[in-house]
């Protein structure tokens, strides 16, 4: 049976915004609130919050809930995401920064960057310093990106954030140009998915967690750089 015109394109008009997800995600937010933030560190305060405590002391909000809808407003996204999530914003991470900040040997010249002894490049990898850049991902629910969301320089503190396709083609162009763009996103905190532990690393203490977008409609206030 032929399906006319006019449905098959709001069905298809459906399917590309993702709407189902988009009005699930709102009616949530108005009948459970939406906890929203402007900057990374007050994020990790309230992931971290009764596990590690973090460099920057402890939030006196509720630690988010799984389910929580989170808004990360004017946040910088990037392709880069922290190979240790979270770790970079406890006061071990910081602790550990301090140290390998005495095994230094050199700089070079270039780039500014410095050259540690092998034993403060190891304090630097465990202390939660470093990024990966992430490529698409094939999911039971389709295809994703990870990316990380900050409003530091240091992506190493970056969130971690699960886009949909449709969701990452909203901003995929403009970081692919310019490696970063600025916007606001919403999305549902949740456990990290499995298929995340093979080039993200867990750490004792740290909530495996993550936020995940769904519906292009929920990035918004596009900006170029970061």
């Amino acid at each position: 049976m032929e399906i006319p015109y006019g449905e098959a394109l709001g069905l298809a008009i459906w399917n590309y915004f993702k709407l189902s997800d988009y009005f699930r995600l709102r009616w949530s937010a108005a009948v459970h609130g939406e906890e929203e933030f402007w900057r990374i560190e007050d994020y990790w305060r309230r992931v971290i919050r009764n596990n590690q405590e973090t460099n920057f002391g402890v939030s006196d909000k509720p630690k988010l809930q799984v389910g929580n809808i989170v808004k990360l407003s004017e946040f910088t996204l990037t392709e880069w995401v922290p190979w240790i999530p979270g770790m970079y914003h406890t006061s071990m991470g910081f602790g550990l920064r301090l140290e390998a900040n005495k095994q230094i040997e050199g700089v070079v010249e270039e780039t500014n960057s410095k050259i540690h002894n092998p034993y403060g490049s190891s304090i630097t990898v465990a202390c939660g310093v470093g990024s990966i850049r992430a490529m698409m991902h094939d999911t039971p629910d389709g295809r994703v990106k990870i990316i990380g969301a900050s409003t530091g320089k240091d992506m190493s503190g970056a969130v971690p954030v699960i886009f949909s396709q449709r969701a990452y083609d909203r901003i995929k162009d403009r970081i692919e140009r310019n490696g970063s763009v600025r916007a606001s996103i919403e999305g549902t905190y949740v456990e990290m998915p499995e298929y995340v532990d093979e080039f993200l690393h867990r750490s004792v203490g740290i909530p495996r967690s993550c936020i995940i977008v769904k519906s292009p409609l929920n990035v918004r206030d596009i900006q170029d750089g970061g």
